[in-house]
């Protein structure tokens, strides 16, 4: 209806997601139907952990030097964390 009709804009309408979906199927990806190795789980989860668990640990050592600095050798914080209380 209306001015500037024509006889396929209808179906233009109903297809519009078609045509707007279609360029971007190029290739077919065929289906893994196998699950992924346990090498690819190292590749995805392992190596953003091991280098999480660098970045704490050389925020930790340099934190432990900082209170050692702090303490100017009164008290070693690798004493307090094994300190065990003796029973009397």
């Amino acid at each position: 209806m209306g001015p500037g009709k024509w006889d396929g804009a209808r179906n233009a309408i109903l297809t519009q997601w078609d045509r707007t979906i279609k360029p971007m199927k190029t290739r077919i990806v065929p289906e893994s139907s196998e699950p992924a190795s346990l090498s690819h789980y190292l590749k995805v989860w392992g190596t953003p952990l091991l280098l999480t668990s660098l970045i704490l640990f050389y925020k930790s050592s340099l934190l432990l030097k900082l209170v050692q600095n702090k303490l100017q050798g009164r008290v070693f914080p690798n004493h307090i964390l094994w300190f065990i209380p003796q029973n009397p």
